[in-house]
């Protein structure tokens, strides 16, 4: 699977656009910029955080998760969007609140090796793994030290 930026319209699969607009006109005090983006590069930044953990992973290109958890990145999405009108709009189900902590036990399972994901076509450039490498000394033997082998 490839990795990919989270957009606007994949948070739009998770809540309503008149649900969404909502967050945005109670989120949104005079000179505040607009919940949305910082809040995607927070979840990205989390969900990249736990593959990161995983020393078998590599991450994909800067801003991009992989596609396996896109789902639980929107769950997360959805919460990190409601913290900002907390008080003002409240979730009276605990539907999210659970999604969350279920996204959040899958970013865990992913960290811990549990939990799989394809690694991208093209890395990060500027992050490289370690390759293990193991130089031996030769031993160079003159023919005198040669007798008998």
């Amino acid at each position: 699977m490839a990795w990919a930026r989270i957009t606007e319209a994949d948070l739009l699969t998770k809540i309503s656009g008149d649900e969404l607009e909502t967050f945005r006109a109670t989120a949104l005090g005079s000179g505040q910029v607009d919940p949305v983006e910082p809040a995607i590069t927070t979840v990205t930044n989390l969900v990249r955080g736990h593959v990161r953990a995983n020393p078998v992973n590599t991450l994909g290109a800067e801003g991009t998760i992989p596609k396996e958890l896109l789902g639980p990145a929107l769950d997360l999405l959805v919460i990190e969007i409601q913290k900002r009108c907390a008080g003002l709009l409240v979730d009276m189900s605990n539907t999210r609140k659970e999604a969350g902590n279920t996204a959040m036990g899958i970013l865990s399972r992913v960290a811990s090796k549990q939990f799989a994901i394809e690694n991208p076509e093209t890395h990060e450039t500027g992050i490289t793994k370690p390759k293990p490498s193991v130089t031996q000394k030769m031993t160079h033997l003159s023919a005198a030290q040669q007798n008998g082998i």
